[in-house]
């Protein structure tokens, strides 16, 4: 076998830049984690009536802590496609999914994860009324994948900070019925 043969593909390197944005942001989204950990702990008589919210938090403080592992992402449709593709086949030839499938289709799997904790996020912001959720989106022509994710990761900063506002309230509200 020769030298050619053998050898496995290069993996592209780690641009510097993009280590830097994910060490920065990935700490980002471990604090606001964090913090969510911290009032599920502290207010535990008020999760049951919580629970649509609690859940969709979570969901979102995963989506994104995923996706910014991905977020490295080519950006091209005919790379989504493409990845979506390779991403099913794995599913169902392996009947299993592993963070080393997860990478190779890191264009669609940035997408899946995005997507999801935005549209926790939209749901969210119909059970708040009184929350003014910032904007979910960069404008158009600005929606790379790291901005598209700091949009996302902003917007949960302040849901887990609205969140926190409701807890002390409902807890002030049961305090008053007893």
């Amino acid at each position: 076998m020769t030298k050619e043969m053998s050898a496995e593909p290069k993996k592209p390197a780690l641009e510097p830049e993009h280590a830097e944005w994910l060490v920065k942001n990935r700490g980002d989204n471990q604090i606001i984690s964090a913090k969510l950990y911290r009032l599920l702990k502290n207010y535990p008589d008020q999760l049951n009536e919580f629970a649509d919210e609690i859940q969709m938090l979570v969901s979102v403080a995963f989506s994104l802590w995923r996706s910014a592992f991905l977020s490295d992402k080519t950006g091209l449709r005919v790379d989504t496609t493409k990845n979506a593709v390779i991403f099913l086949a794995e599913m169902i030839q392996n009947n299993a999914i592993a963070y080393g499938s997860e990478r190779t289709a890191k264009d669609w799997t940035f997408n899946y994860y995005a997507a999801n904790a935005r549209y926790r996020l939209e749901a969210l912001k119909e059970k708040w009324s009184d929350f003014d959720m910032p904007r979910l989106l960069p404008p158009r022509g600005q929606q790379n994948p790291k901005n598209r994710w700091e949009y996302l990761q902003e917007a949960f900063c302040q849901s887990v900070n609205h969140f926190e506002d409701v807890l002390i309230a409902a807890k002030k509200r049961d305090k008053r019925k007893r």
